[in-house]
């Protein structure tokens, strides 16, 4: 590992709430700097490779404003389930600090297709719905964007 990788790693290595790491499925969450260090990388790499990458955010619809927060233990419920479904190459972390987490979906080897965003949003949401009380399900909004190196975006 070089020393920048090193110090990196060091840096942003656990998201930390009151004072304890949230592991997340064998992974780590990270906090908002880090976690768009390591999505402008992805898009570096998506660049180079003309491949594809998903974006995943999920967020409280019902609330909105400046203000809104995730809550402490919505937001470890949230990482908790996104692990259960997200592959180990896959990272996940705050998007928004306390209000979006987001995940990065990296190379996903399919050609683009208007497709993929739907699939893995309908499966994300399933699997929150699945592993998450009724109460914090139904306040969530799960969305998804194809990152193209063309610089074109598809939500779902």
């Amino acid at each position: 590992m070089s020393e920048n990788a090193a110090l990196l790693e060091r840096e942003f290595s656990v998201l930390e709430f009151n004072g304890f790491p949230l592991n997340v499925g064998g992974g780590q969450a990270y906090h908002e700097e880090a976690f768009h260090h390591f999505l402008e990388m992805e898009r570096k790499r998506a660049e180079a490779s003309n491949r594809p990458f998903l974006l995943l955010l999920v967020d409280f619809k019902r609330r909105v404003g400046p203000n809104t927060l995730i809550g402490a233990v919505s937001d470890s419920t949230v990482f908790s389930a996104l692990s259960g479904c997200l592959r180990e190459t896959d990272f996940v972390g705050w998007y928004r600090d306390g209000r979006v987490v987001g995940a990065v979906l990296t190379q996903h080897g399919e050609p683009e297709s208007d497709d993929i965003p739907e699939l893995v949003r309908k499966r994300v949401s399933e699997e929150l719905e699945r592993q998450l009380p009724f109460s914090v399900v139904r306040e969530l909004q799960v969305r998804v964007y194809q990152l193209s190196p063309n610089g074109l975006r598809s939500e779902s």
